[in-house]
Order: structure tokens, then sequence, then C-alpha cells
């Protein structure tokens, strides 16, 4: 019974999110966070009469160092909101990761087959249904993103299926049991009678008949994304698919015949596309995470926090809020512990899975003679976990390859398929399985409690943040309608629902200045002071209304900034109001540090070149002017 309730809420999940799960709109994730948390408070509620089960892996030890990595990065994060959230979503993906070795569990072994197949029959539909949109925007002359954020996402999350649809078109080809016909595929040879034989197959039967239309479907819809990293990482994958299952039944000819085929179609890929200004807005970005991550080596920035940071290290004009290379990426808001880790995690699971399909290839070279139809059928069972397993390694060796150019593991649609395929890859790899840890003092009615309040503490520091979101689009509304008493409230029950989030703050500094704009207004900086040019200081107007909002104000984005650290337009509006309050020193060091986050900015320059005019400083106002009239030159 929990199996099934588990098994339709993961199901549910794998379904919808790549449909909501693809931008940063917080009220999906939270519902995709508080629908894995039901799974985990059912599976500790579930009623087991002698202990709690766990099941064991050997990926156990690297998971758990990982995670408690990524929790660490939460304490010096220059973003405490932006880490708390991924590591959020990072403790759901490694939930699914362990659920789905409990689902399959909890069937019988000689059923575990059955089960994995209903999942990535569940996975193949999906991205069926996504690649018929991506065509049908190719047909109309749209972007082809389906439901994605760009074209890349949507090639990352299909070179994770293609490989599963080809495993299946096996599975179902061994399963007619023709041997003359499978052999002459074996050998790239056929004879009249096998091609008569071949046709038939495909053509009386159904199933056979839908994977090879999905399986058109998506490389049709992959080939118009035109994503270079994709292709690299399809023919990476395509090519350890070929190396590994060729293994089992290919001649060795055959193997490195196709094998060099997919190596020369690689190298083609990557020759047309070099040249293209997207390999070298990629070399800027990684040159960004190098030196981010030379500044930060163990700690990292925190996680989620590489965007935020970024414009301090951009050498160009295009921002980024990601890296383009996962690992970098990881190395970059972790630290390069965190990335090793995740690399020997990855080495661990290809060597042990690889080594399963190899040992299956010694035994079943073993000429001994199967007597009972038991053992046919075993043996038969055996073979589809393999092919199933190669199809799911292949996978994830695409998409892995994919993320050395792209963030597709940084989306919650993609990583959930991405932890789901390998909780299904370790469940068939079940020679490798450490097995079992049981908790007898769970199945005590008070431990239960105690696990059902910990889970319902998580359900509510997940619902705050989207009670807060929503209180806080109600504020930015009011300011829009001038009711800045009414913003002012809704913005400090958004800061009481959510403390970490920055904007909040900021927010509640614009109610107190009146102003309804997502920058404090210029002209109305202007009418609370006046200059004298002679002297070159601001002269304040003796409102002490007006003083009294403008500290509050700065209190409020000093606050925005202790938990936004490298954010320059939190500095640069914070010079404006030190300016108005005549604190010239305060001024100087607020632009300055604005300056510092995002050099690249015009607007910041020329603030300080007036400044320095004002202040009588010709020497640095001409400085700062000269920089202002080259970075606008370059930005045309």
């Amino acid at each position: 019974m929990a199996s099934n309730i588990i098994f339709m809420s993961i199901s549910t999940i794998i379904i919808f999110s790549p449909f909501v799960l693809i931008g940063g709109n917080i009220v999906p994730i939270a519902c995709f966070q508080l629908l894995v948390l039901f799974c985990l408070g059912f599976y500790f509620f579930k009623g087991e009469k002698d202990c709690l089960v766990f099941k064991r892996t050997f990926l156990d030890y690297y998971i758990f160092i990982y995670f408690i990595l990524a929790c660490f990065s939460f304490i010096l994060s220059q973003n405490p909101y932006n880490t708390r959230n991924e590591l959020f979503n990072l403790g759901s993906y490694i939930i699914i990761f362990y659920l789905i070795l409990f689902i399959i569990d909890e069937l019988k072994p000689q059923n575990t087959w059955l089960q994995v197949k209903n999942l990535i029959n569940l996975i193949i539909s999906v991205g069926v249904i996504i690649s018929s949109i991506g065509i049908i925007q190719f047909i109309k002359g749209e972007t082809v993103k389906a439901t994605m954020m760009n074209p890349n996402i949507l090639a990352g999350y299909l070179i994770m299926i293609i490989p599963l649809v080809i495993s299946n078109l096996i599975s179902i080809f061994k399963k007619y049991r023709f041997p003359e016909l499978y052999s002459s595929l074996s050998s790239l040879k056929f004879p009249k009678k096998n091609r008569k034989d071949f046709l038939s197959l495909i053509s009386n039967d159904l199933v056979a008949i839908s994977y090879l239309i999905s399986l058109g479907l998506m490389v049709i819809c992959l080939v118009v994304t035109f994503s270079l990293g994709a292709w690299i990482g399809l023919s990476f994958g395509i090519g350890l698919f070929l190396f590994l299952g060729l293994k089992i039944d290919f001649d060795k000819k055959c193997r490195y015949t196709i094998i060099g085929g997919v190596c020369i179609l690689t190298y083609l890929i990557i020759y047309k596309f070099i040249y293209q200004n997207i390999v070298f807005n990629r070399l800027n970005w990684w040159r960004g995470a190098c030196k981010m991550i030379f500044d930060y080596p163990f700690t990292g920035v925190g996680l989620g926090c590489f965007g935020n940071v970024y414009l301090k290290y951009k050498t160009g004009f295009l921002n980024s809020l990601y890296v383009h290379n996962y690992f970098l990426q990881i190395a970059a808001e972790i630290g390069i512990m965190g990335v090793l880790v995740f690399l020997y995690l990855l080495i661990v699971f290809f060597k042990r899975g690889i080594k399963q399909i190899l040992n299956y290839n010694s035994i079943n070279n073993n000429k001994s003679v199967l007597n009972s139809p038991q053992q046919i059928k075993t043996q038969w069972i055996n073979k589809q976990e393999i092919f199933f397993n190669i199809g799911i390694l292949s996978s994830l060796a695409a998409i892995l390859v994919q993320n050395i150019f792209d963030y597709n593991l940084y989306l919650p649609a993609n990583a959930i398929l991405f932890w789901v395929l390998l909780g299904l890859s370790c469940s068939l790899q079940n020679n490798f399985n450490y097995g079992k840890v049981c908790l007898k003092s769970a199945s005590k009615w008070w431990w239960k409690i105690v696990l059902m309040v910990f889970v319902g503490n998580l359900v509510i520091i997940i619902g705050k943040p989207v009670l807060a979101s929503r209180y806080y689009v109600l504020g930015e509304s009011s300011l829009k309608d001038k009711e800045f008493k009414e913003a002012e409230i809704l913005f400090k029950k958004a800061m009481e629902l959510n403390p970490l989030w920055p904007y909040t703050y900021w927010g509640l500094a614009k109610s107190y200045l009146n102003c309804d704009r997502q920058k404090i207004d210029k002209s109305l900086l202007m009418s609370l002071q006046r200059n004298d040019e002679e002297s070159g200081r601001s002269l304040i107007i003796p409102d002490k209304k007006v003083q009294l909002k403008l500290a509050e104000a700065i209190i409020e984005l000093n606050t925005a900034i202790r938990y936004d650290k490298c954010n320059a337009f939190f500095y640069y509006q914070l010079a404006w109001l030190y300016q108005m309050q005549g604190e010239n020193e305060k001024t100087r060091d607020a632009i300055k540090k604005a300056i510092f986050y995002h050099f690249h900015r015009a607007e910041y320059h020329k603030f300080l070149a007036d400044h320095y005019k004002k202040q009588g400083m010709k020497k640095e106002s001409q400085r700062e002017y000269t920089l202002t009239e080259q970075l606008l030159k370059e930005y045309k």
C-alpha cells in the first residue's frame, strides 16, 4: 500500500515537473517539495510492526558528505535566501532517490525489472508530449523550447530519454526470441528471410511502433533545438550504450565500427559550431567562475549564489545566473571539496554499474545448458535488467557530458529526472547493494510522532516563503497604487514570514520613501535636497519627518545588503540615500562598493563622477567620466 501511494506521488512529480518546475516561481517548487515531504511522512508512518527499514546503497556516504558540504555553504553564503532554497531542492532530490529504492525494494525480486520498465515508460510518455510541443513550435516558426526555459534545457531533457527508448526497443526484440534475426542484427547482416521477419515484427507489434515513433519525435525535436552541448552529450551517451550493449551481443568488429562513427559525428558537430558566439560566451563565464573559485576555494560563495556574485568577476557585458558548466558551478558555490565529492560519487556509480554489466557478460558466455523453463525465464529477465541499466547509464552519461557546457541539472525538472534515473540504476545494481538498516525504535509510537513533527516543521518552513512572496507582490501593487501605508504593512508581514529575503527590506525602504518604482525615483530624491553650487555640498531640507524616513530606509537597505552581500544595486541606492543626508564619505564608500561588485555599469561611474565634481575633486571626477564614456561605447 505504501509503495503504491509513493509510486503514484513520484509519477505525478515526473509528469508535471517539465510543465511547472521550469522557472523561479516559488509556488510550484514549494508544491513539489511538499509532495516529497508527504511521501517521506507516509514512509515514516507506514506501519511496520518490527522496525523502519532503510535501503542502503554504495552511494550513501558520498551523498551524505555532498549534502553536508552544501549545508555548510549556507553558513558563509553571500545570499542565505538563495542557498536555503537550493538546499531544499537538493534535499528533495535526494529523498526522491531513496524513495525510488524503497518502492522497487517493496516488490518481489522477479518483478523489479517490470516496475523499472513502468517508470521508464512514464518518462518516455512525458518526453513524447514535450517533443510534440517543440515540433509544433518549430512549424510555427517559434523558438523550440516546448515548456522549458530555452532550447538547451529542452535538449538536455530529451537526451536523458532517448537512450531509454533504445533500451526498450532492444528489450522488445529480445522478447520475441528470433535467434536468427537477432544474430543477423548483431553482425549487421540482413538476409531476405530475416528482413521479412524484422518488418513483420515491427508492423505487427504496436508497442514497437510506438517506441519507434517516440524515438523519431524526440530525435526530430532534438535536431531543431540546434543545441551543440546536447549533441555532444548524446553522442557520448550513445557511444557508451553501444560499447556496453554490443559487448554483450555484438561482435568486436561491429562494436568498434559504430563507436568510430559516433566519434566522427561528434567531431563534425563540434567543428561546425566551434566558432559561434556561444562558445566564446561560455569561455567568459568559465573564466569568471575560475576567478570566483580562486577567491572562495574551500567554502564557495553559497549554493545558488553564483548569479549574485558573478557581476564582480565578469569580463564582458553579458550577465548570467549560471556558469554553463555544472561542475564549475558546484566548485564556485560549494567549494573544491564539494565538486570533488560529487565527481567521486559519479566515478563510483559508473564503475560499479559497468562492472555489473561486464560480470554478466562473463557469466553469459558460460556454455552451461539451461534445463528448466524457470532458468530460461530468469536469464531472460536478468538480460532485460541489464539492458535497462545500460540505457539508464547512457542517459546519465549524456546529461553529465552536456552539463560541461550547460546548467540543466540546476533546474528542477531536469534534476528530478536525473535523480530518478540514478535511483532506478542503483535498484538494478542488486549485486552491489549494502542491504538494509532496521531501526527498531522507529516502530514505536512516540518515535513516529517525533518524525511526523519533524516533517510538519519542514512543511511550515517551506510554506512560509510562499506566503511571504504573496505579501511582497501585494506590497508592490500597493506601491503602484500609491497606498504607501498599506505597502509598509504588507512588506513587514513578508519580512516576518521570510526574514532571509533581502527584497522584502528593499520594498520596505521604498515604502518609507513613498516610491512606487523598482528603483528610487531620482526626481523624488532631488526634491528632498538642494545643491549649493558654490560650496559643492548638499544642503538638506530641515524636515524632521523626511529625515526620520530616510534613516529608517537606510536601516532597511543595510539589512538587505547583509542578506545579499554582493548586490551592487543595493549599494547604489544606499549611496543615493547617504547623499540625501549629506554623508559624503559614506556616499563614496557605498558607490565604490557598487562599482566593485559591478564594474561594467556606466551609471555607477557617472554617479561617482558627479559626486566628485560636487566635492571639487576634478581629477577623480574626470577619470570617472572617462570610464563612463568608455563603458557606454563598449556596451553599444
